[in-house]
């Protein structure tokens, strides 16, 4: 049964104009008494002689860990006008009211205009269209939608995210637009937060992708300076002044890396928001019903995956790089480990070396302090054969150069095995 309040097809029934905001949330309890004092103003005045009655609202989000103040304005015809009215009307809204310079710069916004149309809904997909493009200021692309549920429909233009079309049957006991009102001040006004939230986070990345271009750009630099170094063949005693150069083209192409890893990681973690924002805004798009007019949202999902897109080729593209800065500067550090071992080694012997000349001259005074002593001994030996008064001469040398041999020869020997065992040691490492 037609209500009383239907009219011809073409217009519209107690349109709605709907605009929801998002804001990054600093202070809740700040920013709620900023939209109460915008907030008081509303109440009822004049359009082109009708009565315009406005509302709002505003909450946080989500609610376990809120991070976005959203706001809502209303402002509502109660009775029919045509198409061309409810677009400037709406327009005039919009400038009318903007929302509170105090709450800062806006992650975005989205317009819904709801009304009552003559049943049945389903079948406005033309309606639809004209409306959008009156509202859009052109014939859109496409108009994608349909019903979301019993007498309830959502449309939306797929080159234009800041416009929704909701309409209901206009039935006498209002339970189309009751179910309407619920997923407008429900799960389709937390879907567009969510998209808010996405396209917010999509303007960093042409930015942030610039930076890497530059930083790559710097990186390329740095390992193809670093790559000279590591051609010039491997060296026992490497030059320093070369080894400085190379210790500094390591350092500079480690901070290059350091940076592309900085802008890599913001890249991720904007792709990070965007993915738990997308997987939100699935959620809340299938609570709004099951019916084909769930792809009015689907255009939103799409750029959602562009923007991720983008990002993975981006970082594919650093990726090999990236490689190949780690590979190359590994391999210097194994080089530089090399070269430290290979000098090492030769400091070892050349130390040997010398050990062993300080050995064998040792050794050579030992046995020259042996063949005074044996000498001595003999040439007192001799004596022992001389007159009385030389004997006891001779007799008191044999005896004062006797400790001479005994240290002598214990020293020798001792010096002997030392020098026999750094031989075969010696042997053995070789």
């Amino acid at each position: 049964m037609m209500s009383t309040t239907s009219v011809r097809l073409g217009s519209l029934v107690a349109p709605h104009c709907v605009r929801y905001a998002s804001f990054p949330m600093a202070d809740f309890e700040a920013q709620r008494l900023i939209m109460q004092g915008w907030a008081g103003r509303a109440g009822r005045w004049d359009w082109d002689g009708r009565t315009v009655h406005e509302s709002t609202d505003a909450d946080r989000f989500p609610r376990a860990q809120p991070d976005t103040f959203v706001a809502l304005y209303q402002a509502r015809l109660e009775t029919a006008c045509t198409f061309e009215s409810a677009a400037r009307f709406c327009h005039e809204v919009a400038a009318r009211c903007p929302w509170p310079e105090k709450l800062g710069p806006a992650l975005g916004e989205t317009a819904v205009l709801l009304a009552r149309v003559e049943p049945p809904v389903a079948d406005r997909a033309t309606e639809a269209e004209a409306l959008l493009a009156t509202l859009t200021g052109g014939r859109p692309a496409a108009v994608v939608g349909g019903p979301i549920g019993p007498g309830v429909a959502l449309w939306a233009p797929t080159d234009d995210p800041t416009w929704l079309i909701l309409l209901c049957d206009d039935d006498e006991d209002e339970r189309a637009e009751d179910a309407a009102a619920r997923r407008l001040y429900g799960a389709l006004w937390l879907a567009e937060t969510c998209d808010h939230k996405i396209r917010y986070q999509a303007r960093d990345i042409e930015p942030e992708t610039d930076i890497l271009k530059g930083l790559l750009k710097t990186l390329q630099e740095s390992l193809d300076r670093l790559a000279e170094s590591l051609d010039v063949p491997l060296r026992i005693d490497p030059d320093a002044e070369a080894l400085t150069k190379t210790v500094a083209r390591n350092a500079a192409t480690t901070r290059a890396r350091h940076d592309v890893t900085d802008a890599t990681g913001r890249l991720r973690m904007i792709a990070t928001t965007i993915e738990a924002n997308r997987a939100n805004l699935v959620a809340y798009r299938d609570l709004l019903g099951d019916g084909p007019g769930r792809a009015a949202l689907d255009g939103r999902l799409r750029d959602a995956n562009r923007n991720l897109a983008q990002i993975r080729t981006e970082l594919g593209y650093s990726e090999p790089l990236e490689r190949a800065v780690d590979g190359a500067t590994a391999l210097l550090q194994t080089r530089l480990m090399t070269a430290m071992s290979l000098t090492e080694m030769a400091e070892d012997r050349r130390r040997q070396r010398e050990a062993d000349r300080r050995d064998e001259n040792n050794f050579m005074l030992t046995l020259l302090l042996v063949w005074i002593g044996l000498s001595q001994t003999f040439a007192a030996f001799v004596t022992t054969f001389f007159p009385e008064p030389h004997r006891d001469l001779g007799i008191k040398t044999a005896i004062l150069f006797s400790p001479t041999i005994i240290i002598g020869l214990w020293f020798g020997g001792w010096r002997l095995k030392r020098w026999l065992d750094r031989r075969s040691s010696a042997g053995v490492r070789s």
